[in-house]
């Protein structure tokens, strides 16, 4: 809880600035990575805290107090921690995951223009092409897109729904345009467009045609971080 607490100090100081001008501060989020914050429910084999969703919601909650961008940023990053947690290969953990808990900021990339956050609506294509799969078609609203690394992102095979991991700087033909929303700040929310955007099918989370259920999984337990923000938000509006 100390080191928590010393997180959310920090952002406090820089909330302000991070709100105005849209833009996360690196440098904190550095500081998360060593502090273990961007893991708390990872195993410590891959760098994580081994702790749980009661863990995440205090540190949710507490950063929530600080800064709505920063403390979003972080919740979401968790989500695709979690999603590797508990559908990744011991392979993708090694590499993925660890990736994600020491010094890489992650994402769920879901929502679309058309079918918003509705998984069974999604229109994102992916088509086998040898040991690739060539991805096309655009997400929106999606967080920590402008300056992380790493997108679960969900797409349609001719098996089904789809989860793939897709690494920002293999990803030619990935477009990343920034947004400038009226809450949540500094999370580098934007939309993302893939054009013919390859992806390895050693890079599919789980089984192919099997997303629905990577996204499902994630999604549900995830959303009690996002009350415990909320939460902060309220306890800061009465300390003002």
């Amino acid at each position: 809880m100390e080191e928590i607490r010393e997180l959310a100090d920090e952002v406090s100081k820089k909330a302000s600035k991070i709100d105005s001008e849209n833009e996360m501060d690196l440098e904190l989020l550095n500081l998360a990575f060593q502090k273990k914050l961007m893991g708390v429910n990872a195993d410590e084999t891959y760098g994580g805290l081994g702790k749980g969703y009661v863990e995440l919601c205090m540190l949710a909650e507490e950063l929530g107090k600080a800064s709505g961008g920063f403390a979003h940023s972080v919740v979401v990053h968790h989500m695709a921690v979690d999603a590797l947690r508990m559908f990744g290969s011991e392979e993708q953990k090694e590499n993925f995951l660890k990736r994600l808990t020491t010094k890489e900021v992650g994402t769920l990339a879901i929502t679309e223009p058309k079918g918003g956050s509705d998984v069974a609506a999604l229109e994102l294509k992916a088509e086998k092409d040898g040991d690739n799969f060539i991805l096309n078609g655009r997400k929106t609203l999606i967080t920590n897109a402008v300056f992380g690394s790493m997108f679960i992102t969900l797409a349609k095979t001719e098996n089904g729904i789809t989860a793939f991991v897709v690494e920002k700087d293999k990803a030619k033909g990935l477009e990343i345009k920034k947004l400038e929303p009226s809450g949540m700040r500094g999370s580098g929310l934007a939309s993302v467009g893939f054009k013919d955007v390859e992806v390895s099918e050693d890079n599919i989370l789980g089984k192919e045609g099997k997303g629905m259920k990577v996204a499902l999984a994630t999604l549900s337990p995830n959303r009690i971080p996002f009350v415990a923000m909320g939460l902060g938000f309220a306890e800061r509006c009465l300390e003002l």
